[in-house]
């Protein structure tokens, strides 16, 4: 991101301006979806829904919040994900921790969720077996473990990984996503292996 293109930016700019402009240098400089980055990234870091940042459209921003900002666009021109930027992910309506060290889970990935949901519904309507032991190799974030405590009950969820950093941030998504499991009755453990 070139230097003259930030200089625009002085204090009391309006969320709208910038977004505005933050989403055609996004574009000048190659990123696929420029207008979403740039609300996902100022949405996040004015903790508003994106909804919000048309309600408030003429709200001006401080130089801090235009600093900040400007950090995050450079970086996402340098190609860091959103998600990374953020430090999280939705997947499957859950909100989830996600940082460099994990794979960002994707949305074809929630396809893998349905097809096991659907089996694991199967066998225990069947009652084959009324608990199921589900093991996720390369757990990562636990993207596919929560998705399938949010769907079904009576899991044993092992989550293996043989990244301490994907453990650390897998337990940030447990701490998160407490409840749920309870709810559920799902028990999930986590084991640093390969």
């Amino acid at each position: 991101m070139n230097s003259e293109s930030f200089s625009e930016f002085k204090k009391g700019h309006r969320i709208g301006d910038v977004l505005q402009q933050i989403s055609l240098e996004f574009k000048s400089n190659g990123v696929p979806t420029p207008r979403l980055d740039a609300e996902l990234l100022l949405a996040f870091l004015l903790k508003l829904k994106r909804l919000d940042l048309y309600l408030q459209a003429d709200r001006p921003l401080t130089e801090e919040e235009l600093f900040h900002f400007k950090k995050m666009a450079k970086r996402r021109i340098e190609g860091v994900p959103v998600a990374y930027l953020t430090q999280q992910k939705e997947f499957w309506s859950l909100s989830l921790h996600v940082a460099s060290g994990v794979l960002i889970p994707r949305p074809e990935t929630e396809l893998l969720v349905e097809i096991a949901c659907s089996r694991i519904k199967r066998t225990q309507k069947e009652g084959r077996v009324r608990r199921i032991r589900v093991a996720d190799l390369g757990t990562g974030s636990g993207a596919i473990m929560f998705a399938l405590a949010s769907e079904l009950k009576e899991l044993d969820l092992y989550g293996i990984d043989l990244s301490k950093k994907a453990l650390s941030i897998c337990s940030t998504n447990v701490n998160s996503h407490q409840q749920m499991l309870k709810e559920g009755q799902n028990r999930l453990i986590l084991f640093q292996s390969n």
